[in-house]
């Protein structure tokens, strides 16, 4: 992170690199020159200039209190104790070891999620053991029996009081924090089990939840309506849900955007009134209730009474599918692209240093959540980890420092100012910064 603190005699061959034809220049995914001829070529040659804090940078620890994660060492343990149990039974003959061995039944070989980092010394107790039974001596709220392919792919994450409502591409799990338990919500399996985004709804006492297949409402531990294309939305494919300032719900689909007025769906923007692209990502109000629209053709607003418009900084942006966005409380505006980050100041325009990739810490290109904590820290979901912007410094985390799995699907910050996050193949983790 700090190329001057190194002490060695080939320093300038580690600062020295070319780019030029492996790294063009660009913008909207145009080259300035093309590389096929010596004029392109000899457009895109520059120097890039890049600047480094002299002082020291120090990475805060990330903690990390609890991970909800199926650990990969239960399938070994498992395979190594019927294995061993086997070989005690071969003198048996055949007959005997079937009826000795009924997997599921007397000797457990389904997964087992243990729910608490602080329960996997019982993993390393029981490689040497030859009985799996001694972990009914783990406390119930320790463990829990669940499909790890349900809990460990979470893409949406909610917070209601001491809940945390979980939205996989398996279906819906309910975690009660405080006792942790979880409880499997039954959903269609092949209608509904894609669930793409997450909403609590005070007003209505219910949860919403958008699938890849319609909106689903959840009230009193059951379901109650369903709303798709056969009954007035524009699209199946559910990416946002908005609950603006009015209490009216706003939906984001793959057709559009839908509101909910006068006890119907109608169309609040798409292809026809404004958008150039009908697949909205997310949707943001902000405080004076302006919509801002996140596209797969870039950013559009409307303010209160207004028409659809597309934003002046399009042109800026390093890619026409923007995932979300952000404004925080200086005013400056923050969009997670396809490739990168990037940032407008109050008045709109781009903000000096304004695309974060890769070489700023972030460690993919690929942003597809963006939340300010209660400390004013940035969190950045990437495919590659989290990217934390502290005190005018990018920080990242992935594996290497604790994380289940690099894959960061969603950010919540929680009024502890926690973060709950949902890894592609990790679970959940609950972090903090010091």
């Amino acid at each position: 992170d700090n190329p001057f603190a190194a002490n060695s005699t080939n320093i300038d061959q580690k600062l020295m690199f070319g780019k030029g034809e492996t790294v063009p220049l660009i913008a909207k995914n145009i080259k300035y020159g093309n590389n096929n001829t010596p004029q392109g070529r000899t457009l895109n040659r520059r120097v890039d200039i890049e600047i480094y804090r002299m002082d020291e940078i120090k990475k805060p620890h990330l903690v990390i209190e609890k991970n909800i994660t199926f650990h990969p060492w239960y399938g070994i343990i498992t395979d190594n104790f019927i294995a061993k149990k086997r070989n005690q039974l071969e003198k048996l003959g055949s007959a005997q070891i079937n009826k000795e061995i009924v997997p599921g039944e007397k000797y457990p070989v389904q997964p087992i999620l243990f729910a608490s980092a602080k329960a996997t010394h019982y993993l390393k107790d029981m490689f040497d053991s030859d009985t799996l039974k001694e972990t009914t001596a783990i406390d119930p709220s320790e463990k829990v029996e669940i499909d790890p392919i349900l809990v460990n792919n979470v893409k949406c994450i909610e917070l209601e009081d001491s809940l945390l409502w979980l939205g996989t591409d398996n279906g819906l799990l309910k975690w009660d924090v405080i006792n942790d338990t979880f409880h499997i919500i039954e959903v269609d399996f092949w209608k509904y089990k894609r669930i793409s985004v997450l909403k609590c709804d005070p007003q209505n006492s219910c949860l919403w939840v958008g699938t890849h297949k319609g909106l689903r409402k959840f009230v009193n531990d059951a379901w109650t309506t369903d709303y798709n294309v056969t009954t007035g939305l524009s699209g199946n494919t559910i990416n946002s849900i908005l609950l603006n300032k009015s209490d009216k719900l706003i939906l984001g689909t793959n057709e559009g955007i839908n509101i909910w007025e006068q006890n119907k769906w109608n169309i609040l923007a798409n292809i026809d009134s404004g958008l150039t692209n009908d697949n909205v990502n997310d949707i943001y109000e902000t405080d004076n209730g302006s919509l801002w629209v996140c596209s797969n053709n870039g950013v559009y607003f409307k303010n209160n009474g207004g028409h659809w418009s597309p934003f002046e900084g399009n042109a800026y942006l390093p890619s026409d599918t923007v995932n979300c966005m952000l404004i925080d409380s200086k005013g400056n505006k923050w969009f997670g692209t396809a490739e990168g980050l990037y940032k407008f100041d109050t008045k709109n325009q781009p903000a000096k240093f304004a695309t974060f990739n890769i070489s700023d810490r972030i460690r993919t290109d690929n942003i597809s959540a963006i939340k300010r904590d209660k400390a004013g820290a940035l969190w950045c979901a990437t495919n590659h980890g989290l990217s934390v912007y502290k005190d005018e410094t990018w920080y990242s985390y992935n594996y290497d420092e604790g994380l289940p799995a690099n894959c960061v699907n969603a950010i919540v910050i929680g009024n502890d100012n926690q973060k709950y996050v949902g890894f592609d193949g990790g679970g959940i983790s609950i972090l903090r910064l010091p």
